[in-house]
């Protein structure tokens, strides 16, 4: 059984890699089990777990311009101005706290991130250059991996895919 290369400058390798760090960050673990997949792996977590992803974390981050909308709607604007009015002082201390936890949370994660990124940086600094070359099969674009993929699913196996920076010309 063969393996397929992949380019890492590839929009499809950037989707991939984009999906499950979403995935890793949600489950605590590292991304480095994802970043040798076989190609059913890679090909259902592109067209299929993504979108299902991207479509709820939309709808939970947009909730609150939708519940407004449906208030509006029901009850008119008129409710919205009397409540605000109302709650005016708890909710702008509410706000004032969200705020700062968000800007608290976000530079905790930039630091973090800092971090995570200038072990990566030493960890390739200290590998040792290879010696001889290595000959590599050029990188399949993804409509020949959508094709391969479904006539492997058809001979219900899974290639694996192999990570290379060669480019697809």
């Amino acid at each position: 059984m063969d393996q397929f290369n992949v380019s890492t400058n590839s929009w499809h390798w950037k989707v991939y890699m984009f999906s499950v760090a979403i995935w890793a960050k949600f489950l605590g673990n590292g991304i480095c089990r994802y970043e040798r997949p076989n190609l059913c792996e890679y090909i259902r977590t592109i067209l299929v777990y993504l979108p299902l992803i991207l479509v709820i974390n939309v709808g939970i981050y947009t909730s609150p311009l939708w519940i407004f909308g449906l208030v509006v709607h029901y009850y008119g604007f008129w409710v919205i101005l009397e409540v605000l009015s109302f709650h005016a002082p708890v909710l702008l201390v509410f706000l004032a706290v969200a705020v700062v936890f968000t800007l608290v949370f976000v530079f905790a994660n930039l630091l973090v991130y800092a971090k995570d990124k200038s072990k990566d940086n030493e960890y390739t600094s200290s590998q040792p250059e290879m010696v001889g070359e290595v000959v590599e099969k050029r990188p399949l674009s993804f409509t020949k991996m959508i094709l391969q993929y479904l006539s492997d699913r058809h001979d219900m196996f899974c290639r694996q895919i192999r990570p290379t920076t060669k480019e697809l010309k």
